[in-house]
């Protein structure tokens, strides 16, 4: 049997609307095909929806990705590479994960849920089946035959909409959110989140947080409350990673993480912690063929049910006595470490300094509660007493990744760039994945002039966190300081969409459209920089230069005189109304605006340039002539040059 170009091998799974293929490829690799049976015309669009989902994500973003689409006579098809670890739902067959082995899975699905929300899209159907295991044991998300756009604002959106009707549920039970039994269509990154949280827990207990294998027996265990706690379960799951599993279970979407970047970054923070006695369950790996659960009922109500549908003949006793160890004075340091970590994220800088603070009472040699103070610290500006923290973390623990990121940053906020880049680096080395530490080293290059290695540090935080604001704006800026205005204008533009109401990012992109000589989008951005905060100078700086080039004067010189009052340092707006002073006649206003300019910044080229020609205008040719032929020396191949040169010789000519 062949499907398009594909030799089928084998059967993997069939269900209600599909059946999944084991094949070959002309190229001689193994894929796995979905082909759709039953082609309603309902059926069709879920299938072709999922299609164009599947093409936003490659491997790398974590994803199982798209190979090819098409359609033949055994009915539409999608093709797929073929994962030889099976799915997690098989691998835990086996029996619970170790610790670290789980932490470190959910904090890859996490990354790659992040990926996915930064692109607007909510997957809505993640459970142990839906994720498949390469060879090396990496874990892919797959299926998004459940998945739609959540923001109707982005490319693709109005194609990808939610094809459940209002009032019904998508999902799978035992790891669908509150939210989304109530009503799939208003499903977000929060429920995501749920499930991630919910296949973790089961991950570490061997069970799913909540039961049932009904819709009503699972709606009356979500109403019943928490599930049991996982340190109540294992002894050996430290109380910061239970908190983050437990925090993304909540029944309100607003108390857990807000999206599968903030979770990554909550299950990161746990890696390295400790209780008394950890250690690993033992599983054994087994290599099983790639399944993919072919999704879509044709009732209102679309939930799949986890296999099999009848109670299974035997339950695995607990991984432990379900008797809680007593709580001591480290584990609860743990825990207000982990609560000091997540108010640092949301620059709740009292309430984490006040966390941090009680937890070194309680443990003195903990390395990560001083580091989590440091942060809170550098945060309101007390660098100073940051260094002192961040001393004493790394003194308890040189190889404190967050603590060296912390030093970095005190060190570049002091001013000392050369040790703020080499407290980055060290943190890189330790934890390749801190994201604050490439952000960090990147900015530091960038005030220090290397635009190029801003721009490579800047890229790789941007891979490792696509939702982080930073590292967009520090290659925004590195970009726009190697000239490219386009690479600019792009970052900023995805800096906006990450926070619509950044004014700086709005004034900036601003900036980079004026350069590229488009001045009536640098007045609508600069524009909306100056509804959001009026009093952004530099917002009203560049509406001001472009409202001069497109001839508009009187508002440059409106605009200019706004700029100077929030900020008098701003050589470039002084120079600009000083030219638009000089095209309206006001010479001695043009003299003395282009010279305040020079006085804050002696190296302003065009504040020079432009008062050797009000100079030259009105009467004083020695002095132009010392501006112009000082202009030449600073830019003898500029692009003003030859017109200079012209009018130095038509000025001695007289």
């Amino acid at each position: 049997m062949r499907i398009g170009a594909y030799e089928v091998v084998s059967e993997l799974g069939r269900g209600g609307m599909g059946v999944v293929y084991r094949a070959r490829s002309p190229d001689g690799r193994d894929v796995a095909i979905k082909v759709l049976t039953r082609a309603s015309e309902e059926s069709v669009e879920r299938f072709e929806r999922e299609s164009r989902l599947l093409g936003l994500f490659s491997q790398e973003d974590g994803f199982v990705p798209l190979l090819e689409a098409g359609k033949t006579a055994e009915g539409h098809f999608l093709v797929m590479p073929f994962f030889q670890g099976g799915t997690l739902k098989d691998k835990l067959k086996r029996g619970p994960l170790g610790v670290e082995e789980a932490r470190a899975l959910g904090e890859r699905l996490a990354v790659s849920l992040g990926r996915a929300h930064g692109k607007g899209v909510v997957h809505r159907d993640l459970k142990p089946a839906n994720v498949l295991l390469n060879d090396r044991g990496e874990a892919f998300v797959a299926d998004l035959g459940l998945a739609k756009h959540f923001r109707v604002d982005l490319p693709g959106a109005s194609r990808s909409r939610s094809m459940t009707h209002e009032g019904t549920s998508a999902g799978t039970i035992g790891y669908m959110a509150p939210e989304q039994l109530d009503d799939s269509r208003r499903a977000g990154p929060a429920a995501d989140v749920f499930s991630l949280g919910a296949l973790v827990y089961e991950c570490l207990s061997g069970e799913k947080p909540f039961g049932g294998r009904s819709l009503l027996e699972y709606v009356r265990s979500l109403e019943a409350g928490q599930p049991v706690s996982l340190a109540k379960q294992r002894k050996d799951v430290p109380a910061a990673l239970a908190s983050a599993i437990e925090r993304s279970l909540a029944r309100d979407p607003g108390k857990r993480p807000e999206d599968g970047t903030a979770l990554a970054k909550e299950l990161r923070a746990c890696k390295g912690e400790r209780t008394a006695g950890a250690g690993r369950l033992a599983w054994i790996a087994v290599l099983v063929a790639s399944l993919f659960i072919v999704g879509g009922a044709a009732s209102a109500v679309v939930f799949s049910r986890e296999e099999p549908a009848s109670p299974p003949p035997e339950r695995r006793p607990p991984v432990v006595p379900p008797k809680a160890a007593p709580r001591t004075r480290e584990s609860q340091a743990r825990d207000l470490v982990a609560s000091a970590r997540a108010k640092n994220d949301k620059k709740d800088w009292d309430g984490a300094i006040a966390d941090s603070s009680k937890a070194i009472e309680l443990d003195p040699g903990s390395s990560s509660a001083w580091a989590a103070r440091a942060y809170a610290r550098l945060g309101k500006g007390d660098q100073h007493a940051a260094v002192g923290d961040t001393d004493k973390a790394l003194e308890l623990d040189p190889g404190n990744a967050d603590a060296w990121a912390t030093r970095g940053a005190c060190r570049q906020k002091l001013g000392d760039l050369e040790r703020a880049i080499a407290s980055f680096s060290k943190a890189i080395e330790l934890d390749p994945e801190l994201v604050r530490a490439w952000s960090g080293r990147g900015e530091a290059r960038r005030n220090r002039g290397d635009n190029v290695g801003a721009i490579q540090d800047a890229t790789r935080a941007i891979a490792l966190d696509p939702l982080a604001l930073l590292p967009w704006t520090i290659r925004a800026n590195a970009r726009a300081g190697k000239g490219d205005m386009d690479g600019a204008t792009a970052d900023w533009t995805r800096a906006i969409e990450l926070r619509p109401n950044y004014a700086v990012a709005w004034a900036s992109r601003g900036d980079a459209r004026r350069m590229k000589g488009d001045q009536d989008g640098a007045i609508r951005d600069s524009t909306r920089a100056i509804e959001l905060d009026p009093g952004n100078a530099n917002a009203w700086t560049v509406r001001g230069d472009a409202h001069r080039q497109k001839g508009d004067l009187d508002g440059a010189i409106q605009d200019e005189t706004r700029a100077i009052a929030l900020d008098p340092k701003q050589s470039f707006a002084w120079v600009v109304r000083g030219e638009a002073r000089r095209k309206k006649g006001d010479l001695d206003g043009a003299i003395d605006d282009s010279t305040r300019a020079l006085a804050l910044d002696p190296k302003n080229n065009f504040a020079r340039y432009c008062r050797g020609l009000a100079r030259s205008m009105k009467g004083d040719q020695e002095g132009a002539v010392a501006d112009l032929e000082r202009f030449l020396e600073l830019e003898p191949a500029g692009e003003d040059a030859e017109r200079v040169r012209a009018l130095l010789k038509a000025m001695k000519g007289k």
